[in-house]
């Protein structure tokens, strides 16, 4: 069972005594992997013998509870050195400093398609020209929105690249959002969406998402101070706002829709009736943010989470510590580096803002290096209570109450012992 709760304990027959001896799970407890491979089918390597019974299956089971089975490259009880894990490490730091590997760049979202792990935030943005140096410099992902206010500046700078034959539209994947001001209705988010495909200069959206669970009145952007905007005064149901989004793909004038700022019953509730899946739920994370369930409870209901404010708008609290000036240092990157990387690394999209071609280039250098674990882990440590929030306006906090509330339960909290 998963530490974060993050698999569903679905329990067969008696309590708990599937768990004991059903084929893929250890009778005994000296019982080694290799032993019970080679107890099921002798000599094969746990293959099974030409014209012979199917081996079993260790990867997947109809019969859910605590998994005994091959053990995960890694520690070994009992072993002294090195593990299998950290031998591969080293072999993979060689090739990198040999250049002969390259790190993955995408991430492969459901229905097919591949989202780059390094896309360039537009909030704020104010030069098409930076745009344009980004996508020269390898970035692929342009993420944008319409209460930015900034969607045609951005699109200027898609036209300029495509124009200088750096890319093809195909070759970029552009997101935008739909605003709390929107009646959620099918036809005014259809409408809303036009509009962004229009000021970016696009034919279509690689994706397209629900900025916030919310529903405001008609034309209020973000407030710039504490005051709540006014409500909408029917109740925002993120389902039929999901049916109205799904008619975009349907449409064509969009590949892929997703959530943003969602919290995991919202992502649930809609994962339990929709026609076309959400792709995404795009949330802040950094090491002092993690979310673990969130992003655990979502990659296995196939919705993979996207950081925002990944580097914490480079906040003292989180890069002056030693944790991250160590790492720095051992890596000869920059603070802000090392930061986007442990969520990179992990396989979590980041899209940090940057206006200068320093910091372009410094965020799209990700695939050329990587973190030990010992540096992961130190840099794990900086998960604190109360969490580093950056986005904490006050018409936003209450989206945040029990933003991990849901998922499945740990068996120690379902059966109490």
């Amino acid at each position: 069972m998963a530490s974060d709760g993050c698999q569903t304990p679905e329990w067969t027959g008696r309590p708990l005594s599937h768990l004991f001896y059903a084929p893929n799970f250890r009778s005994q407890p000296s019982q080694s992997y290799a032993q019970q491979r080679e107890q099921q089918s002798p000599g094969t390597g746990g293959q099974a013998p030409a014209g012979g019974n199917g081996s079993v299956d260790f990867h997947y089971s109809k019969i859910k509870g605590a998994w005994f089975g091959p053990a995960p490259t890694g520690f070994q009880q009992g072993s002294t050195g090195p593990s299998q894990w950290e031998k591969a490490e080293a072999e993979r730091e060689a090739r990198l400093k040999a250049g002969v590997q390259r790190e993955a760049d995408t991430v492969l979202l459901r229905g097919g398609a591949k989202m780059p792990l390094v896309g360039l935030g537009t909030y704020a943005l104010t030069q098409a020209s930076a745009v344009t140096k980004a996508i020269e410099l390898g970035y692929r992902s342009i993420d944008c929105a319409m209460v930015y206010g900034n969607e045609a500046m951005v699109g200027e700078g898609i036209k300029a690249a495509i124009a200088a034959g750096t890319v093809a539209r195909s070759d970029l994947f552009v997101t935008s959002k739909l605003w709390n001001d929107c009646k959620h209705s099918a036809e005014e988010i259809e409408a809303t969406c036009r509009k962004s495909i229009a000021d970016l200069g696009v034919e279509y959206l690689d994706l397209y998402l629900v900025h916030w669970p919310l529903r405001w009145a008609k034309g209020q952007a973000i407030p710039t101070d504490s005051t709540v905007p006014a409500e909408d005064t029917s109740a925002l149901d993120v389902v039929q706002t999901w049916k109205a989004m799904e008619a975009l793909v349907e449409k064509g004038l969009v590949k892929s829709i997703g959530v943003s700022n969602h919290s995991l019953s919202q992502v649930e509730a809609i994962l339990a009736e929709c026609k076309v899946h959400p792709v995404c739920n795009q949330i802040e994370l950094h090491p002092m943010l993690p979310r673990r369930k969130m992003v655990g409870v979502c990659l296995r209901k196939g919705v993979q989470c996207v950081a925002y404010s990944p580097v914490a708008r480079n906040r003292p609290e989180i890069m002056d510590t030693p944790q991250v000036q160590t790492v720095a240092k051992e890596t000869g990157k920059t603070p802000a580096q090392v930061v986007l990387k442990w969520n990179v690394q992990r396989g979590v999209p980041v899209i940090p803002k940057a206006g200068s071609e320093e910091h372009i280039k410094e965020n799209i250098d990700m695939f050329s290096w990587r973190l030990s674990p010992a540096q992961k882990s130190m840099l794990d440590e900086l998960s604190t209570k109360p969490p580093l929030m950056i986005v904490d306006h006050a018409w936003s906090l209450p989206c945040f109450e029990n933003f991990e509330g849901g998922g499945a339960g740990k068996a120690s909290e379902v059966f109490k012992y």
